[in-house]
């Protein structure tokens, strides 16, 4: 499941944040590795500086949340991208 709540004003600020829910899952065909529910929240917002140049900003996982992603045979279990923050500026043609 996906929700996201956004604003967006072009004088002032654009901004989201959404939410995915990851339900509780099987990661083979036999339905042995059981794989955890999760929810990720993510976040991101974007401002105007001046004609075609725009400062951007976003956190992904913001709660830094552990969630299963593979189980491997030897009960090896790999988790899902941990906090990502990422700034920058964007220009436009």
């Amino acid at each position: 499941m996906f929700l996201q709540a956004a604003f967006a004003r072009a004088d002032l600020l654009n901004a989201a944040v959404s939410g995915r829910y990851i339900g509780e899952r099987f990661d083979d065909d036999l339905n042995v590795f059981v794989l955890d529910a999760a929810f990720i929240v993510d976040l991101r917002a974007s401002r105007r500086l001046m004609n075609r140049v725009d400062l951007f900003a976003g956190v992904e996982n913001v709660f830094d949340t552990e969630y299963e992603t593979n189980e491997t045979t030897n009960n090896l279990v790999r988790t899902g991208a941990p906090r990502l923050v990422h700034v920058g500026v964007r220009w436009t043609r």
